[in-house]
């Protein structure tokens, strides 16, 4: 079977684990349940957030290797409904998720493993542009070949992302 027949999107081949989005997604695709359709607008990949606590988006890759790589960085704005703001969420933080064949994002009976293989940090929710890294060293399942990657840019209810760039250095 493809992937496409069991509902996977087709592995992305993306040799500098780098996207910046000038002209088209780039591979990646909404996660149902996380994030609103995806656009391409000025340069930028653009959604927004329809569920609290779940992944936006997510990608399936042809396998890297983790050890290339100790830093993910992600440049962004994240702007709130006018009606909803930050609707309750104190400390809105982006999560980035991995997957490998020792560690797979989807494991038995389809259960999404949510705690071993993410790493997060804060961010703010202004309307502006702002830049994060992370520190994929510090966390022992950054290890392995690489398969999948789930992004969530927040979690604030019908907030708008535009990411300007990701990438793995």
């Amino acid at each position: 079977m493809s992937c496409s027949e069991i509902g996977f999107a087709p592995s992305f081949r993306s040799a500098e684990q780098r996207w910046d989005f000038a002209e088209s997604v780039e591979g990646w695709y909404r996660q149902p349940y996380g994030g609103g359709e995806l656009e391409v607008k000025d340069g930028s990949l653009n959604f927004w957030v329809n569920r609290r606590l779940n992944y936006n988006i997510r990608q399936r890759v042809m396998p890297f290797d983790s050890g290339k790589y100790n830093t993910f960085r992600v440049r962004m704005r994240i702007t709130p409904n006018a009606k909803f703001g930050l609707g309750g969420e104190k400390k809105p933080n982006l999560r980035l998720k991995w997957g490998t064949k020792e560690n797979p994002v989807v494991g038995k009976d389809l259960h999404v493993e949510d705690r071993r293989c993410v790493a997060r940090h804060p961010v703010s929710a202004d309307g502006e542009f702002h830049e994060y890294s992370i520190d994929l060293r510090s966390n022992p399942c950054w290890k392995g070949e690489v398969d999948e990657r789930w992004f969530e840019a927040c979690s604030i209810m019908h907030a708008r992302v535009a990411i300007d760039w990701m990438r793995f250095e």
